[in-house]
């Protein structure tokens, strides 16, 4: 699937394209991992949440076997960062939380 942040004008500022992959990295339909196989943020747009919202999204659309997303991170001189994790399972509860605070019209702190 891909996500992605569009502008006031209408054009696509940042993308993610991710997969669901079991715990030997092949594609399947009941995987517990979520993996990121692309991402680019528009330069003018880094550094302002956007790769939070991106994952958020990620994460609303992931279905529900899905627990951790996981991606690398290119790094100078060719080399590549160790994988980042990130667990769905906790930020879709955090998110299911927060709407239905909303919803009640809680106020979270």
């Amino acid at each position: 699937m891909i996500e992605k942040e569009k502008n006031e004008q209408g054009f696509i500022y940042a993308y993610l394209e991710w997969l669901l992959v079991n715990d030997e990295g092949q594609i399947s339909k009941n995987g517990e991992f979520c993996w990121v196989n692309d991402l680019w943020i528009h330069k003018d747009y880094r550094r302002n949440g956007v790769l939070r919202s991106l994952i958020n999204k990620l994460c609303e659309h992931a279905p529900p076997t899905a627990r951790y997303g996981y991606w690398t991170r290119e790094k100078y001189n060719g080399r590549k960062s160790i994988c980042r994790k990130f667990n769905i399972y906790t930020r879709r509860k955090l998110w299911n939380g927060l709407k239905d605070s909303k919803k009640n019209g809680d106020s979270i702190q």
